[in-house]
C-alpha cells in the first residue's frame, strides 16, 4: 500500500534519496534502517516530481519491506539501479535477522 509507505529514488549516479519527515515522509522503521546502514549511503533531501520521473523508485514499509515501483511515464530500471536496490534489500533483510536474533538471546 503506497499510502502507508516511504518513497526512495535511486539516481543514475548511484545516489539513493528519500524525502525528510518534514516533507511528508513517514518516520518508519524500514526507512530508519536504510538511512542508518553503514554499507549503503541513503540521503534525506526533498524529492521532486522530476526526481521521481527520472530515477528508479521503490517503496518501503514494515509489512512489505522494499518494493520496486513501476511508474507510468517513469524511467526504466537499469542494471545499476537494480543492483543498488538488491544490495539494499539484502542488507535490510540481514539487519532484520540480526535484530531478531538479538531479541531472542
Amino acid at each position: 500500500c503506497a499510502a502507508a509507505s516511504n518513497v526512495f529514488v535511486i539516481f543514475g549516479d548511484g545516489d539513493v534519496v528519500t524525502p525528510p519527515v518534514e516533507e511528508g515522509a513517514l518516520p518508519g522503521i524500514v526507512r530508519d534502517k536504510l538511512i542508518g546502514m553503514p554499507s549503503q549511503f541513503v540521503v534525506e533531501r526533498p524529492v521532486s516530481r522530476d526526481d521521481i520521473l527520472t530515477g528508479a523508485v521503490f517503496l518501503t514499509n514494515s509489512l512489505n519491506g522494499l518494493r520496486e515501483a513501476i511508474l507510468r511515464g517513469g524511467r526504466e530500471w537499469t542494471s545499476a539501479s537494480r543492483k543498488i536496490f538488491d544490495d539494499l534489500a539484502t542488507d535490510y533483510e540481514s539487519q532484520k535477522q540480526k535484530d531478531r536474533e538479538a531479541k531472542i538471546i
